[in-house]
Order: C-alpha cells, then sequence, then structure tokens
C-alpha cells in the first residue's frame, strides 16, 4: 500500500507527522506544560529557549543542507535524536530535560528547513500553496490529538502517543526516493509559472499573523479561561485550522489581500469582546473564534 503513496504526499505526511510533535511538545507544547503541571515545574522558559533554538536551527540549517541526500539524511538523523531524547520526560525533571529540548528543538528547526527540497520538488508550482495549507491542517490536528491525549488523560500517554507518529514519521522518510525526478507537467508549471506565488505569499503573512494572535492565546486569553480546561484543549485552533482549509480552497481568482484586512479586524473585535465579556463559556468561544486560534 506504501507504494501507493505519491511523493508529494509522501512529503505531507512527513511533515504532518513530525510537525505535530514540535507543535505539543516543545513549541508552547500542552504535553510538556502538562508535564510540568504534573511536577509542579514552571516549563515557560524552557519553551522560550526551545523556540528560540529551534529558530536557530531553522535558520543556520542552509549551512550545513545542500542537497537532497543531506537534508533526507538530515531528517532521519533528527528523528531517531528526538525519539531517544523525549524519553527523557518519562522520568523526574533535571538537566536532560533541559537539554533534551535544546538539541530536539534545534534540529527540530533543521528538519523543516530540509523538507522544503521535498517540497519544492514533489509539489508543482502552483499548487504549494494547497501543500503548505495540508500540512498545517494535517498537522493541527494531530496536535490537538496529542494535547488532549496529555490533559485528560496523562502527560505520558501524550509522549507516548508522539513517539508513535514520530516513528511512523521515521518511516515514511526511509521511502523518500532521493534523486527521483519531477515529472514533466510539474517542470513546465516550475517554469512557466509567474504569478502563482501571490497566494503562498498571502497565506504566510496569514499565517504569521495568526502566529502572533498563537502567542496572545498562549499567554492571554487561555489563560484567562483555564477554567474551561475541557473546552480549551481542543477548540484554541478549531478556528485556526478552519481559516487555513478556507485559503487553501478560494478559486485562484479571489483577491487574499482582502483576507488579511478581515483576519485584522477579527483580531480587533476579539480584544474588544475579551475585554467587554465575562469569562464564559460563549464568551470563549466569541474570543477564540474571532482571534482564529
Amino acid at each position: 500500500m506504501i507504494k501507493k503513496i505519491n511523493n508529494r504526499s509522501l512529503s505531507i505526511m512527513i511533515f504532518s507527522l513530525y510537525f505535530s510533535w514540535l507543535l505539543a511538545v516543545p513549541f508552547e507544547g500542552q504535553v510538556l506544560y502538562a508535564f510540568g503541571n504534573k511536577y509542579e515545574l514552571n516549563v515557560s522558559l524552557m519553551v522560550f529557549g526551545s523556540i528560540a533554538v529551534h529558530f536557530i536551527g531553522l535558520i543556520s540549517s542552509g549551512f550545513f543542507i545542500k542537497s537532497e541526500n543531506n537534508a533526507r539524511t538530515f531528517m532521519l538523523f533528527s528523528i531517531v535524536f528526538v525519539i531517544i531524547g523525549n524519553s527523557v520526560f518519562f522520568f523526574s525533571p533535571s538537566f536532560f530535560w533541559y537539554a533534551s529540548l535544546v538539541i530536539t528543538s534545534f534540529l527540530a528547526g533543521g528538519s523543516v528547513a530540509a523538507w522544503g527540497f521535498f517540497y519544492k520538488k514533489f509539489t508543482p508550482y502552483n499548487e504549494r500553496l494547497k501543500t503548505a495549507a495540508d500540512v498545517l491542517i494535517y498537522s493541527n490536528i494531530l496536535m490537538i490529538t496529542l494535547n488532549m491525549t496529555a490533559i485528560h488523560l496523562s502527560p505520558e500517554i501524550g509522549l507516548v502517543f508522539a513517539q508513535i507518529l514520530l516513528a511512523m514519521a521515521l518511516f515514511f522518510v526511509f521511502k523518500l526516493p532521493v534523486g527521483a525526478r519531477t515529472d514533466k507537467k510539474s517542470h513546465l508549471q516550475l517554469v512557466k509559472s509567474t504569478s502563482s506565488s501571490k497566494p503562498l505569499i498571502s497565506l504566510c503573512v496569514f499565517i504569521f499573523l495568526l502566529t502572533i494572535n498563537s502567542g496572545l492565546m498562549y499567554h492571554v486569553i487561555n489563560p484567562a479561561f483555564v477554567h474551561l480546561k475541557s473546552i480549551v484543549s481542543w477548540y484554541w485552533a478549531v478556528p485556526y485550522i478552519i481559516a487555513i482549509y478556507i485559503i487553501r480552497n478560494l478559486p485562484a481568482r479571489i483577491n487574499r489581500t482582502y483576507l488579511l484586512f478581515i483576519a485584522i479586524a477579527m483580531v480587533g473585535l476579539a480584544f474588544l469582546f475579551f475585554m467587554i465579556l465575562d469569562h464564559s463559556a460563549p464568551s470563549y468561544f466569541l474570543v477564540n473564534t474571532l482571534m482564529l486560534g
């Protein structure tokens, strides 16, 4: 069955599986916070350090990942090390927690950059918006599942689930064909297309805006609704997923720039309602929906 999966789908599966761990553990991940709550440990500084190191890995990877072969090898090494590094969280907090987060976050940044080789190669130029949207949607759905498992069952079970997803990602990376040629259609689209990058740029700007929103959700809004844990644990990312899905499926003739203005207006309304409404469940649904998660 695996042999029937095309290379584009394979690359989407790899990123979604790997990125779901990144979102659920080091990148403001609720699995990590669940471990912190269990041991009454403040992990905020650990999370900040993980995010900083992740971006260092993302930026610096261009100096040592220069080919598909390098990219695939780095991804294999990274996933194996992450699986091993995650095992320290099954034990009491120690220096190894910090060391593991720093190293795995750096490797994760490099892996995201390495995946870009296969993203460009296996996705036709005018389909890259859809691939970018797909990996964000799938990884966030998996992240919600990991978060809910860690919060409502136990952080250990959530981490075991994350380890399984990483093992699946490792398996699919082995299946990545290094040196495989893109089909003629993809090559022609790459050469001829001059305007199809605009939707992708719009998506990137939109994601940048939502990333700022996510930081505000983590540190301002979600803490105010902490008493609604059963709702917050899953709904906070749902509007984000829906927004990305809508952008993914909009006809090319629609100017996506207007969506940015709409999103900014929605954020303004979200803060307004957050200040004037109470902290009930309906208020949370309204504020979080306007914030787009």
